[in-house]
């Protein structure tokens, strides 16, 4: 299995899909219908573990936007919340488009109204194995001589 941010991503995308909001991954200045989704990558850390083993940790940010003077927009926020808290323990990560996708755990799960804006963190935790393609040493060559004792 090839690990890739942008998968991780997808499968966030792919959950939140069934609200049937506008989902993007990308910033945008100009032309945003909302209400939305936005998918940011807020931190990120990685430590070599044993051999080739790296444990990678990845926070991201979902941010739902709603209209700035919505009547009742606490409303949708909370209902959101409960969507997001329910639905977003397992994420499917599709590295392969033929094959069922690996459902992969989401940590640290926590939610923040900052303007009427609802930001909701997630953190995934794994272990990944990245195989070293290029080794360090694959033959040696040495010459050498037997010195004989009084030559």
């Amino acid at each position: 299995m090839e690990y890739s941010i942008m998968t991780l991503l997808q499968g966030l995308a792919e959950v939140l899909s069934s609200l049937n909001y506008p989902i993007y991954i990308s910033k945008r200045q100009q032309e945003v219908d909302t209400p939305c989704f936005f998918l940011t990558l807020i931190l990120g850390t990685s430590h070599k573990e044993l051999g080739a083993t790296y444990f990678n940790e990845l926070s991201f940010d979902i941010v739902f936007l709603q209209d700035p003077n919505i009547i009742n927009a606490t409303e949708g926020i909370i209902q959101v919340i409960e969507f997001l808290d329910e639905n977003l323990e397992l994420i499917p990560y599709r590295y392969d488009a033929e094959k069922d996708p690996t459902l992969v755990h989401t940590y640290d799960r926590m939610h923040q109204i900052q303007d009427f804006d609802l930001h909701y963190h997630v953190t995934f935790k794994n272990r990944v194995y990245i195989a070293d393609d290029d080794p360090l040493m694959t033959s040696l060559e040495v010459n050498y001589e037997i010195k004989v004792k009084g030559q």
